[in-house]
């Protein structure tokens, strides 16, 4: 028996098909015209806001061109006490670390002897990209603080090699070091229950925090529950003079 529909069948799916290409040709027709519109409002919207800001500064300016002596003087100590509160509120924001990578090394010479440090390159949410120099004791001294501290996590921590490079630097060794310290890091800043802070210089910090799931299972805002004294630094070690200086290490492990 022949499946095959009667000729009439045949034009009635063309001239349904037909039809549905119109309609969907016209709202894409409707869509563009409506993004072209959006774009065009978006554009006036950052014109007039550039004007509006133009038209302050300017009766600004005017206004304190005509101003007592007294007048313009208490205007620049309010910008001044002004700009230096953003600057605080600045500092006292929580950076957050959204990766971390090693992305190349270095033979660096100390008292006679060489040692290699690793380019260690941090992603934060309000700082951008930040980089600094780590050596290699750095990373184990982090690995340990995790695995004491989180002793029944759910993510292995993977082991890093304690052999001393000092005196010995093959490539292929410096090249599969790198190679396990991304790995590592790769695991303990995307677990979940790992939280560690790294300084960046005596004025910035960047944070690992904890990550809390809500009900329906995703992930939710990082925990702030526990306290910076609880959280594994990445500080310099005593060796690591190129970071830290003693007071300022002690303040990285203690003020964490």
């Amino acid at each position: 028996m022949s499946t095959m529909g009667t000729p009439s069948e045949s034009r009635r799916t063309e001239r349904v098909l037909a039809d549905a290409a119109r309609k969907v040709s016209k709202a894409e027709e409707t869509l563009h015209t409506y993004r072209e519109q959006e774009a065009e409002a978006l554009e006036k919207k950052r014109v007039l806001e550039e004007e509006h800001d133009q038209l302050r500064q300017s009766i600004l300016t005017n206004a304190l061109a005509h101003a007592s002596p007294d007048l313009r003087r208490e205007h620049a100590q309010l910008r001044q006490t002004l700009d230096s509160y953003q600057s605080k509120i600045d500092q006292m924001r929580e950076i957050s670390l959204l990766s971390a990578r090693v992305v190349d090394s270095r033979i660096k010479t100390k008292q006679g002897r060489q040692y290699v440090e690793y380019k260690l390159q941090i992603e934060t949410d309000i700082r951008g990209t930040l980089v600094l120099w780590h050596r290699y004791s750095t990373f184990l001294n982090l690995a340990a603080t995790l695995k004491a501290k989180n002793p029944h996590t759910e993510h292995v921590i993977p082991e890093l090699q304690t052999q001393s490079l000092t005196g010995f630097f093959s490539d292929q060794l410096i090249l599969d070091r790198i190679a396990k310290l991304n790995e590592f890091l790769d695991v303990v800043t995307k677990a979940e229950e790992f939280q560690w802070g790294i300084r960046i210089d005596k004025d910035t910090c960047v944070y690992k925090r904890k990550t809390k799931r809500n009900s329906s299972g995703d992930r939710s805002d990082r925990s702030y529950s526990i306290g910076r004294e609880s959280i594994a630094s990445l500080a310099a070690t005593g060796r690591d003079s190129l970071f830290l200086s003693p007071g300022r290490e002690s303040m990285m492990a203690n003020g964490l």
